[in-house]
């Protein structure tokens, strides 16, 4: 019956104490399944804090390799490779 209700969006946790217990064990639970729905809940509601209590991030930094010694890379944008013959220490 809960199930039902909360498909129609019409489930209120507040009528059944007991119902709401057991699904904030879930979320719980679900919190520490990566990639889960409850995980991404759980980063975000921490992201929210960190910003709360230091403010928000003035710097943001992107880390990435240098592509112009990338032969995957150089051959993608172009340049005439031959990549059957690549050597391992290349890649």
């Amino acid at each position: 019956m809960a199930l039902n209700k909360s498909q129609n969006n019409t489930f209120s946790s507040t009528s059944n104490a007991s119902l709401h217990k057991l699904l904030n064990h879930i979320k719980t639970i679900g919190g520490r399944v990566m990639g889960s729905t409850y995980s991404r809940t759980a980063l975000r509601t921490r992201i929210h804090a960190l910003i709360y209590n230091q403010g928000l991030p003035s710097i943001f930094l992107t880390l990435n390799p240098a592509d112009i010694h990338s032969p995957v890379a150089l051959y993608f944008a172009g340049v005439k490779l031959d990549l059957d013959n690549i050597q391992i220490e290349q890649l």
